[in-house]
């Protein structure tokens, strides 16, 4: 678990979480509703992958069981990629 209260305490529950997520996103006005503390593990995943860690890393950090869980942060992201594209050579060199 990510979260802890204190040493030897068991874990913050997700409500509380989701709670504290939502009452910051209210006031910094992105009303992101219904994603709460789910987007702070998206966040922290999609984070990961674009910095390199491999998908079984991620995974196992987000205590998922299955690969075919975390490899929903892997996808493309288009306007990074849009960023770093070269344009096509009008020819090709010989």
């Amino acid at each position: 678990m990510l979260f802890r209260t204190r040493r030897g305490q068991r874990p913050l529950r997700s409500g509380w979480l989701s709670q504290r997520v939502g009452a910051a996103l209210a006031r910094a006005g992105l009303g992101a509703a219904g994603k709460r503390a789910h987007l702070l593990r998206r966040s922290f995943a999609t984070h990961l992958v674009q910095q390199g860690v491999s998908l079984k890393g991620v995974a196992d950090l987000l205590s998922h069981a299955s690969l075919s869980t975390t490899q929903v942060y892997a996808k493309v992201n288009l306007p990074m990629l849009r960023a770093v594209a070269q344009p096509w050579p009008k020819e090709v060199p010989s």
